[in-house]
Order: C-alpha cells, then sequence, then structure tokens
C-alpha cells in the first residue's frame, strides 16, 4: 500500500509540474538572432584624399579596428565634397564612398560620420544630407533619400558628427500556438539565418554633403573622428533615419 501512495504521489507531483512547466519550443526551423559589430573606416590609399584613392583603390573600408592614432600625430584621412559639385541625384567622385562586408543577420545600423569643415554651423539646426546604400548588389536605400541630421560638435570644436540609422533591414518574428508552443517563425528581409548566421554581405555606403554650399569633408580613422558603422546596435536608433524603400515586415 505504501508503494502505490507512493507511486500515486509521484504521478500527481509531474502533472503538477507539466502544468507549471512553460511551453517549449517545438519548432524545428530556424531561430535567427543578430550580433552587434562595430565597424570603423580607415584610410585607403597613399594619400590622404578619399577621392583620389577611389581612383586606385576603391571606396574607403572598414573594419573593427578602432583608430590608434590622432590628428596631433599626422593621422587620419578625408573626403572632400566641393559645393559647386553638389545637385544632381547621381554618384560621383565627390561623393564618399564607405565599402565593406557584414557577416550575419542584418536588421538595422546606425552611421557616424565627422565632417572636419563644419566648425561655422548651428548645431541646434539640422542638416540635410543624402544617403543611397546598397547590400549584395541590391540598392535598399535609393539616391534620392535625404536625412535631415542635427550635427554634435566635438570636443575639440574643429568637427561635427552626423549620427543616423537605418532601420528595418531585416526582421523575425516567433509565431506561437494557443499553448505558447514556437510553431513557426517569420522572417523578413536580410534575416535570414539560424542563430546570428554565417552569409558575408558585401555593403556599399555613399554620403553627399547636400546640407552646405561650400567644401565640406568627411573625415576619419582618428581617435577624434572614429567614423564607422554599427551594425545590429543595442538599444535605441538615432533620431534621423535613412529608411529603406521596401522595410522589412514580419507582421
Amino acid at each position: 500500500m505504501r508503494t502505490m501512495r507512493s507511486l500515486r504521489s509521484a504521478i500527481g507531483l509531474l502533472a503538477v509540474l507539466a502544468i507549471a512547466a512553460p511551453a517549449s519550443a517545438t519548432h524545428g526551423g530556424i531561430h535567427p538572432t543578430a550580433r552587434l559589430e562595430r565597424a570603423y573606416f580607415h584610410c585607403n590609399g597613399p594619400t590622404k584624399v578619399g577621392n583620389v584613392n577611389l581612383v586606385t583603390n576603391g571606396p574607403v573600408r572598414w573594419d573593427t579596428t578602432p583608430p590608434a592614432g590622432s590628428v596631433a600625430d599626422g593621422e587620419g584621412c578625408g573626403n572632400l565634397d566641393p559645393g559647386a559639385a553638389r545637385g544632381a541625384n547621381q554618384e560621383t567622385f565627390y561623393d564618399a564612398q564607405f565599402r565593406g562586408t557584414f557577416t550575419g543577420n542584418l536588421e538595422d545600423l546606425t552611421i557616424e560620420v565627422h565632417n572636419l569643415l563644419l566648425n561655422q554651423i548651428d548645431t541646434d539646426g539640422s542638416y540635410r544630407i543624402r544617403v543611397w546604400l546598397t547590400i549584395d548588389g541590391t540598392t535598399v536605400v535609393p539616391d534620392t533619400t535625404f536625412v535631415d541630421v542635427a550635427p554634435q560638435a566635438s570636443e575639440t570644436g574643429a568637427s561635427h558628427k552626423f549620427l543616423f540609422s537605418v532601420p528595418n533591414l531585416g526582421c523575425s518574428r516567433e509565431v506561437l500556438d494557443e499553448e505558447g508552443n514556437v510553431v513557426s517563425v517569420v522572417t523578413d528581409g536580410f534575416v535570414t539565418q539560424d542563430g546570428d548566421g554565417n552569409s558575408e554581405h558585401d555593403v556599399l555606403l555613399t554620403l553627399d554633403s547636400w546640407f552646405i554650399d561650400r567644401a565640406s569633408a568627411w573625415v576619419y580613422d582618428t581617435t577624434e573622428v572614429p567614423s564607422g558603422i554599427t551594425f545590429n546596435p543595442d538599444g535605441d536608433l538615432a533620431a534621423a533615419k535613412a529608411n529603406p524603400a521596401d522595410p522589412a515586415n514580419c507582421g
């Protein structure tokens, strides 16, 4: 009798635990995640002028190594954008081009760029830049996209930081049944693989200093101007956004 009572008690306990336990994932497909990566623009040729280097070395490149040198030590490069060269919605020699790769699922990105020749601007206002973005050869943000960005003065006052985000490049959403079990996962855009993903994406970013009628220069690769891209940033995106023409939508 004691054995029978013990068995009934054990069965009752298992039943209670089964009711109290959280629903488990029964979906056998992919479960995407998105890893954060911070990349920095670096000098890409024999001169300090990215426009000149573009001809022989291609666009400015990036990697995950932060700039190590200071302007005071002669480090850094820039892309010049004369005021007279603006006005056409097309890529020109004077537009700043940045190209590199990112491996994995891609949801959003935030771009930090510094401009050297804007020390007279009013930081209480916003300034318009033209942005376009291609990923894997596909135009994601078209060259007719304008973003109004409020510049932030650097600590030295010699440059200003422009911060903006490109949201909704990819997404994923778990679909639950009535019991809370994961039965499928909806994905869209550049979120296509299980975990962080392992596909390498080719990314080309182009900037045009639309906001001012005199020469400007996008500068990078020094500790004072750590221009670059944050892929899948944590927390909130920048207030200024360059929205994709076909944003990812997972419902």
